[in-house]
């Protein structure tokens, strides 16, 4: 029919035809086979794969079927591996582009329908050339393989909340990271609002040191963090007229460290206020001795009280005596103390105090030797050293810990007689220490009571210890006493 276009020719069977015989041809592909006429022999070749005629058993032009060349997307084929996609529409018979959900890996696939970026992540084990074509988003570089997530592989994967925390990674996710459950969070708090972990619950009782002279002291508990609902429980709750407010009031018989206890619903979190009056120290009843053993050829320390138990004096040349006042918690406080020996016995040891306690382990040391001496495998000095005491317990705390001018295991050295003074006490003198204890560090001065003679004035920098109790020290001093103590707020 005139005009009519002529139909594509179907595909030629997939299999390789017989060698032709040398066909004499009187015009391209007249009456050849291979559709292709040799003009200079004027017979009839082979089919070829580069002869720009479909023949033999391709599925299109010089493609397909035995060719080398795979067929480009649209062209026609038999069947996966005539196509450069792997993918041929049986229905159509044409090669169709490669898509993540033609079970071929082709393309920039990684694997089958995975991986290269427009096709969703591979699974474990399969292949990967970078994270980004993994679930995990982790590409073992040298099998180059997805691996499973990892809580240590510093991405955000599998079901972790934020990076490398969260779901099967435990409560590990820190202050605003995400989250979905307390369960996600160190702290065990997740804001549902923001689905991030919560700031840590924490509770600041003001003030730090209150001075009561008969009228009431206000004190006062703000809680942040958490889960933002609060309830306080102060302890004790003698002296208190509502100790479960956040704002109570004070009126206690002596010094008194108030402990206030907040509570979120999942997590406490606790501080402290102290209120003191011009009282002195109560050592004989509100104050422990413990008793070390530095020596164990030496007695170990006694104490004999006076002036109605607020001073405390050894009664023999006794090994070390801690004498600690752990009822009271002090910050920001000015201390106050009075140390000398009465009688030296024509011996030369050491007096001191301690501040900033956390227990009998741990705690500031200034000690006070007459005469220089070697103890404890050192030479400990004649004048005054200050120390931070660091030992696992009592018990762990040795003389070089306390006296020797050098850092120890258990102790750092914070100033030595050079930066204090070199003068060993007096015997028959007292001496006022007074050191105002502030979380920025500590001052202190050292006055001879009998004259007003400032014997040593030096400031103590560290600041490990923001907080904690006073008490004395004493090791093969008879006659060195402690006391009255006093305390102050700054």
């Amino acid at each position: 029919m005139s005009g009519a276009q002529a139909l594509p020719e179907p595909p030629l069977p997939r299999t390789r035809a017989a060698p032709l015989l040398a066909v004499a041809c009187g015009q391209d592909g007249d009456g050849c086979i291979s559709h292709v006429c040799d003009p200079g022999t004027v017979t009839c070749p082979p089919p070829a794969c580069d002869d720009a005629v479909q023949n033999g058993d391709e599925t299109d032009v010089d493609c397909g079927g035995s060719c080398p060349a795979d067929c480009d997307d649209g062209e026609g084929c038999m069947g996966d591996d005539d196509c450069i996609s792997g993918a041929c529409d049986e229905g159509a018979m044409i090669c169709t582009p490669p898509a993540c959900d033609d079970g071929v890996r082709n393309g920039d696939e990684t694997d089958v329908d995975c991986g290269g970026g427009s096709c969703p992540g591979c699974d474990d084990g399969e292949d990967c050339l970078i994270g980004a074509d993994c679930i995990s988003l982790v590409c073992d570089p040298g099998t180059l393989t997805c691996t499973p997530p990892a809580c240590d592989d510093g991405l955000q994967n599998g079901d972790e909340t934020d990076v490398d925390c969260g779901g099967s990674c435990g409560p590990t996710c820190e202050t605003g990271e995400g989250c979905l459950v307390g369960g996600d969070c160190i702290d065990e708090v997740c804001d549902p609002d923001t689905l991030t972990c919560a700031p840590p619950l924490t509770v600041d009782a003001a003030p730090s040191c209150s001075d009561y002279s008969g009228v009431p002291t206000p004190l006062v508990a703000t809680a942040a963090g958490g889960t933002g609902t609060y309830t306080y429980a102060w302890s004790p709750a003698a002296g208190l007229d509502d100790p479960t407010s956040a704002t109570p009031n004070a009126s206690p018989t002596g010094f008194e460290t108030y402990t206030v206890t907040v509570d979120d619903g999942v997590n406490t979190a606790s501080d402290t206020a102290t209120v003191v009056n011009a009282s002195a120290f109560d050592l004989q009843n509100n104050c422990a001795l413990y008793q070390g053993d530095f020596q164990n050829t030496t007695a170990a320390a006694t104490v004999t009280y006076s002036q109605g138990g607020t001073v405390a004096c050894e009664t023999g040349n006794n090994d070390f005596g801690l004498h600690l006042c752990e009822g009271v918690v002090f910050q920001d406080v000015e201390l106050s103390g009075v140390i000398g020996v009465s009688d030296d016995d024509g011996d030369n040891d050491i007096i001191g105090l301690v501040w900033g306690a956390q227990n009998s382990s741990e705690f500031y040391s200034l000690s006070w030797k007459r005469g220089t001496q070697t103890f404890f495998g050192c030479t400990v000095p004649a004048g005054i050293v200050v120390k931070r005491v660091e030992a696992a317990n009592f018990g762990a705390v040795g003389g070089a810990d306390v006296y020797c001018a050098n850092d120890t295991a258990d102790s750092t050295l914070l100033l030595a007689p050079a930066d204090t003074t070199t003068a060993g006490w007096a015997e028959g003198q007292t001496y006022e220490v007074t050191i105002s204890y502030t979380t920025a560090g500590s001052s202190v001065t050292v006055v001879r009571q009998s004259d007003s003679v400032e014997i040593a004035a030096f400031t103590v920098t560290d600041t490990t210890f923001t907080s904690g109790f006073f008490g004395s020290t004493t090791f093969s001093q008879i006659n060195a006493c402690v006391g009255p103590l006093h305390a102050s707020c700054l």
